[in-house]
């Protein structure tokens, strides 16, 4: 018998509902996700990882993943600024000078052992939810198809722009 890991100690302060979202994630994604009295929480960086992108970028870099098909799980986060956080796979390591195009372009990511508050499956209406939820055997994007997506739909913005 194998000792339980801690994603698999559940605080006894979480809900019911949560401690059971956290053991879908965790069994059908293998996501390694945990509940507590605050949602359910997922640690970023060995098996997911995530871009955050202001939901006007977002939506061309969507577009793009899809018709490569390559659509990512995404949660949009209203707020002062909309963000959609694209789920991708672990990142990979990238130039300096793509770093420094997607702090430009005002691309968040969290960095590995952090955590990220999942949504309920199929909330609508809510300033948390998913907008792309997850699919159980559909493997997530690579990170660097989600950062080159980033990069395509922000270079398309740019040579779109109306004569002047």
């Amino acid at each position: 018998m194998t000792a339980p890991t801690v994603y698999d100690q559940q605080p006894r302060s979480a809900s019911r509902g949560d401690r059971v979202l956290a053991r879908y994630y965790r069994t059908a994604l293998a996501w390694p996700a945990v509940a507590d009295s605050t949602g359910v929480w997922l640690r970023i960086g060995d098996v997911v990882d995530v871009l955050a992108i202001r939901t006007r970028l977002a939506i061309k870099v969507n577009s793009i993943l899809v018709q490569s098909l390559l659509g990512a799980p995404v949660v949009e986060v209203r707020g002062r600024h909309t963000l959609w956080v694209f789920l991708t796979q672990p990142r990979t390591p990238l130039r300096q000078s793509t770093w420094a195009d997607l702090v430009r372009l005002g691309i968040e990511w969290r960095e590995p052992g952090s955590a990220l508050r999942l949504p309920p499956l199929g909330g609508i209406g809510s300033s948390f939810r998913w907008l792309r939820c997850p699919t159980r055997g559909v493997q997530l994007p690579p990170w660097t198809a989600v950062v080159g997506a980033a990069r395509s739909a922000a270079g398309q913005s740019v040579h779109k722009q109306p004569p002047s």
